[in-house]
């Protein structure tokens, strides 16, 4: 009796089905990046185009100097629940933005690593990590890196920007509607469609890859 023979699997359907995890992964996280963006262009809309109400700050800074007669209590500002959910919102919004776009390089890298190792087509993989690669870059921080330059402005926002007012002591004075437009509207629309680059072309390899032979082979242990 001949003895049993063992059919070798295709090890590019190990590479493909890793593939496939990062591509599930790689979605999660262009989700979530791109969520993040959203909110704080949708909270810098809301306040500019006065959609929430004034922050209490805002009228603090806007008159620094106090009252001669005595003011009686204001009431409740039915507002400050908005602008607690925004203190709260920003900040966590950013965090996880910043947090997902690294992880989001990181997957794009891992998967090209991926494919240059089971010679699977990896091209696409590599346009992926660069695009999402810019995307973090954009993700920086910078105009906290250079506060002495506040026309190097970063995508994310704090609520203490949102609730100063533009014409308060102290606060630089770029073309006002022009720079929030740069920061708020273009920055946000060019790294989302940098996401969605990146995620085609990791789209293309992927489907490259599980077109490829051997890639959907069934293992048989005999």
């Amino acid at each position: 009796m001949e003895p049993a023979q063992l059919e070798q699997p295709d090890l590019r359907r190990d590479y493909v089905a890793t593939l496939t995890t990062v591509r599930k992964w790689r979605t999660f996280f262009v989700v979530l990046t791109s969520l993040c963006l959203l909110v704080h262009a949708g909270a810098w809309a809301a306040v500019y185009f006065k959609a929430v109400p004034s922050s209490p700050r805002a009228s603090v800074l806007a008159s620094p100097q106090p009252p001669t007669a005595p003011q009686p209590a204001p009431a409740a500002d039915s507002g400050e629940a908005i602008w607690n959910t925004i203190r709260v919102a920003l900040p966590t919004t950013e965090f996880a933005g910043r947090l997902s776009a690294a992880l989001l390089c990181l997957s794009m890298l891992f998967a090209a690593l991926v494919a240059l190792a089971g010679r699977l087509p990896s091209s696409g993989y590599v346009q992926a990590f660069y695009g999402s690669l810019i995307v973090l870059a954009l993700l920086i921080p910078w105009d906290r890196l250079t506060p002495q330059s506040p026309r190097v402005p970063g995508i994310f926002i704090d609520a203490m920007v949102l609730e100063t007012p533009p014409d308060a002591p102290g606060v630089p004075q770029p073309p006002a509607l022009v720079f929030s437009l740069l920061r708020f509207v273009a920055y946000p629309v060019l790294a989302i469609l940098l996401l969605g680059y990146s995620a085609r072309c990791f789209g293309r390899s992927y489907r490259e890859a599980a077109a490829s032979p051997g890639a959907s082979i069934p293992m048989r242990v005999v």
